[in-house]
């Protein structure tokens, strides 16, 4: 009946708003998804469910935060709030009106891999909402004074839920720390200093590569008649045109070899430990298993680390585990909130000790038929409404390409052996293949960076950021002191400067400021500003006030690498041997942050 019902209606419609059928995926029961296509891409997605007369449209964009460029990171998260301002037919804030008149429940969110626009109703309020929600999917209002107002909404709640929040900041650190190059490294709301520059034009720019049919999936669960809503959906979208879009961002993440960790000093009430430890697709089995293990570890109060880590042992408040349900391969984290007076040391050694016995000994038959059961709980709880069934199929459809019914999402946690567990815990959880942040309180001396291990546990020494393994030139970690936050470059490879001269590992070779990210614009330190100091061992070991210097031999002082006064308009090449040129630095001003490149290794004679 489907397949000659897309057919019967596409006869009766323009050839731009034909319908193809896709076929039926088994959802739960006898409950079926029903899947559809317009001529321009448009995917639509049908879950016939008359329990109860409420319906749920959901539009699951295949765009998010890892599809953004450098410079413009955030702009997912900016046009999910841009999709609320209005359009000419409906002005500023006219769409939530309309919504709330007829008593909808409605929102959107953002992330990684996807953008969702939601809203759940009565089901027959189903054709004022299949008009709303297509009005501004094609005729979005994008002047600058709607934009002006939402970036400083989405400015407000950085600072709220990043800058001002010990625990959003940590985590931030840790995937930028995970990620070198995947676009899971930056954060879903963006860079501060990309939100304040956006403009028009590069809302208009990004909807014009985003927001089209083919990028889009509608989702319908609920109560409705099956080719009243498909006329509906051809009528209201199928007269949008259809567009060839460009491949997503596929950049794989390089392989780890081993453990990176971070220190800072954030104003925390104790110390904080965050770890990231590689891990797989969703669409991966692995994953399953994955889930299952960190349930048995952390799954709340019954979790073996909870117990030991919060109740037992009692060295932090709290304690939880997450694995990222993304696309590519992401991160299982943890995070510890530690008690006062304990260090986030003692619980990643409770940590290790317990991956080490799951790894060993894998779990008892009995917690494991428990964990079990929570994660089909959890799945099924998730799936219990309308709007839960529509969230799960538009899930699907972005991130798995089909949907999955539930049936065999349960059938995959329930057929997890202690020996899965057991190969997967020896997989994934390597200190090799994890990144670790450690949050120190913010106390009133200045943070200073370290390669010398000997000097974290040593209470004597300043406050510092370490970067502990060795890394290539486009990772860096940040240093703070008089007032001013430095970005810590280290380059392996012995490097060369343009002009000829040799840098040789160790050596301080440029500094200049830039913001939180490392591509956009610079400024040579010569300019003003604190002077960084390092030692004969080529380590960053101070920062001087404003206009001071040393000239102690055993000290070397950064002023732009090994020339004291490089001319103005000077730009430096960093080029490591096989020829290729890993910065190019021109002086023009940013003010957020001065960075430092040098080379480690080197000791001078």
């Amino acid at each position: 009946m489907t397949a000659e019902l897309a057919s019967r209606l596409s006869r009766s419609a323009p050839a731009t708003h034909a319908l193809s059928f896709e076929g039926i995926f088994a959802f739960s029961g006898d409950a079926h998804v029903h899947a559809y296509r317009l001529a321009n891409g448009l995917r639509v997605l049908l879950l016939p469910d008359g329990s109860a007369p409420v319906a749920s449209l959901q539009t699951w964009m295949s765009v998010g935060s890892r599809d953004e460029e450098p410079g413009r990171t955030g702009l997912a998260h900016f046009f999910e709030h841009l999709m609320f301002v209005g359009t000419e037919r409906f002005p500023p804030g006219e769409f939530d009106r309309e919504l709330e008149a007829i008593g909808a429940e409605f929102n959107a969110a953002t992330w990684t891999d996807w953008t969702q626009y939601y809203a759940t109703f009565r089901s027959k309020e189903l054709e004022r909402v299949v008009e709303l929600e297509a009005d501004r999917f094609e005729n979005l209002a994008l002047g600058e004074t709607q934009i002006a107002s939402e970036r400083e909404v989405v400015i407000s709640e950085r600072r709220d839920r990043v800058d001002d929040d010990v625990n959003g900041k940590a985590s931030e650190l840790l995937f930028q720390l995970a990620f070198r190059k995947h676009g899971y490294g930056h954060p879903t709301i963006g860079w501060m200093e990309d939100i304040e520059r956006y403009d028009r034009e590069s809302c208009r720019r990004f909807a014009t590569h985003n927001y089209r049919p083919s990028r889009a999936s509608l989702i319908f669960a609920g109560e409705f008649d099956t080719q009243s809503t498909l006329e509906l959906v051809q009528a209201h979208y199928g007269g949008l045109a259809a567009v060839q879009l460009p491949v997503r961002n596929q950049l794989g993440e390089p392989a780890q070899s081993r453990e990176r960790r971070l220190h800072t000093t954030l104003p925390a009430e104790t110390e904080k430990l965050l770890i990231g430890y590689r891990a797989p697709a969703i669409a991966e089995r692995d994953w399953r298993v994955l889930a299952v293990a960190g349930d048995l570890l952390l799954g709340g109060r019954s979790g073996s680390l909870y117990r030991q880590l919060v109740l037992d042992d009692e060295l932090a408040t709290s304690a939880y585990g997450s694995l990222t349900p993304f696309e590519h391969p992401g991160l299982y984290e943890i995070g510890v909130s530690m008690r006062p007076d304990q260090a986030a040391e003692s619980a990643l050694t409770r940590i290790d000790e317990a991956m080490r016995r799951l790894a060993d000994e894998g779990p008892s038959e009995a917690a494991l038929e428990r964990a079990k059961a929570r994660s089909e709980l959890s799945l099924l709880s998730s799936a219990s409404s309308v709007s839960g069934k529509a969230e799960q199929v538009g899930f699907d459809v972005t991130v798995l390409g089909a949907p999955l019914s539930i049936d065999a999402r349960i059938e995959a946690y329930r057929s997890v052996t202690r020996s899965d567990v057991r190969q997967v815990a020896r997989k994934y959880f390597q200190t090799s293949q994890r990144s670790v942040v450690i949050v120190r309180p913010q106390r009133e001396q200045p943070r200073i960076a370290t390669t010398d291990p000997s000097e974290v546990d040593n209470p004597s020494s300043p406050e510092k950021t370490e970067y502990t393994e060795e890394t290539p030139a486009d990772m860096g970690v940040y240093v703070e002191g008089f007032g001013s936050r430095f970005l810590v470059i280290p380059i392996t490879e012995v490097a060369q400067v343009s002009g000829g001269e040799s840098a040789k590992p160790g050596s301080l070779v440029a500094a200049h400021r830039t913001s939180e990210r490392l591509y956009n614009s610079f400024v040579w330190l010569n300019e003003g500003g604190p002077t960084l100091v390092g030692n004969a061992d080529g380590e960053l070991v101070g920062i001087e006030a404003r206009g001071s210097g040393r000239t102690d031999p055993k000290w070397t002082i950064a002023w732009g690498g090994t020339h004291a006064d490089w001319p103005t308009g000077y730009t430096l090449q960093v080029v490591v041997p096989d020829g290729r040129v890993v910065y190019q630095l021109a002086p023009t001003k940013s003010p957020e942050a001065d960075v430092l490149i040098f080379v480690r290794g080197w000791r001078p004679a």
